[in-house]
């Protein structure tokens, strides 16, 4: 904001008003609990630096390609 009042320029300011924007789209969509649960789950990834509940990326892959048939 401090930019955009000496520049006169509000490209920053748009972006994060469209950030906001999608965030506000979908947890209109999905729930404030679906909102709350990404956020406790980001709080759970930063803080344990770890993500309980993740698939390793090769189960990932094989579990992708198994479902396409390769």
């Amino acid at each position: 904001m401090i930019d955009a009042t000496e520049s006169l320029d509000l490209t920053g300011v748009l972006s994060i008003l469209r950030a906001y924007h999608r965030i506000a789209v979908m947890t209109h969509r999905q729930g404030a609990e679906a909102h709350q649960r990404m956020l406790d789950k980001a709080r759970e990834i930063l803080t344990t630096g770890r993500n309980s509940t993740g698939v390793d990326i090769a189960e990932h892959r094989a579990d992708l390609n198994r479902r396409l048939g390769r």
